[in-house]
This record gives C-alpha cells, sequence and structure tokens, in this order.
C-alpha cells in the first residue's frame, strides 16, 4: 500500500506546465523570473508583493529549489523594481543593459491595471485546486 502511495506522489506534475503553456499565449509575450526558496520569501509572499503593485504573474511553481513564475515583458522592470524594494533575491527579467539603452518607454514602468477575462479566473481557479491538493 505504502509503495503505491509512494508512486502516486511521484508523478510528474503535467498540469502546471500545461495552465503555463496556456497562459503564456493567452498574455503575450512574456519573462521569467527566479526566486531562490532560501531567499527568506515563499511563492505566495512574492505574489502578493507583486499583485500590491498591480503585476500579474503565472507559472508560479517550485522547481528544486527556486521559485519560478512568468510576467508580461510590459510589466517586468517594474515587476523587478517591487522585488527589490522587498529584498527579495531574483534572477532573469529585464537586464540592466536593456534598462539603460531605453529602448522601453518610461510608461512600462507603471503597473497595467489586473484584468482577469473567464480563462484566467478558471486557469486561478485550477492553481488553487492543484495547490490544495
Amino acid at each position: 500500500m505504502l509503495d503505491r502511495i509512494i508512486k502516486i506522489g511521484t508523478v510528474f506534475d503535467w498540469i502546471t506546465p500545461v495552465i503555463s503553456l496556456i497562459q503564456d499565449w493567452q498574455n503575450g509575450p512574456s519573462i521569467g523570473l527566479n526566486v531562490p526558496v532560501e531567499g527568506g520569501y515563499s511563492a505566495y509572499a512574492i505574489k502578493d508583493i507583486l499583485a500590491a503593485g498591480g503585476i500579474k504573474i503565472w507559472g508560479l511553481r517550485i522547481i528544486d529549489t527556486t521559485i519560478i513564475f512568468r510576467t508580461k515583458n510590459i510589466q517586468a522592470a517594474f515587476a523587478q523594481y517591487l522585488l527589490e524594494r522587498a529584498g527579495v533575491p531574483y534572477q532573469g527579467g529585464i537586464s540592466e543593459a536593456d534598462k539603460n539603452l531605453g529602448t522601453r518607454k518610461k510608461a512600462t514602468l507603471r503597473p497595467e491595471p489586473v484584468s482577469k477575462g473567464w480563462l484566467d479566473n478558471c486557469l486561478d481557479g485550477l492553481n488553487k485546486f492543484v495547490d490544495g491538493l
């Protein structure tokens, strides 16, 4: 019986990556950010920090010792600013060279309002259900 439970528990989580791919397609160009688990912040704390600033994230998951999530290209610079302000160590995102080249307008640093469609609501509900398992 215990062997069967262990086998079921070790099945690869395929639901989260599939949901992330759908959200990548729905949300357009995006950038990935990584936060080390031992950085002192939980995945939900990071989600709360960014949501308070109006940043939409998706694909939130923990793989090995890394918290991984994605955000829209247009919101990436502001997301990085919020993470830096909160003292969250991260990797990925927009490089300093891209920021300094001026390729992004100043308006991109402002958060765009988070609007959720029916697909977002369905996928968020599915993510909450999977998290509760």
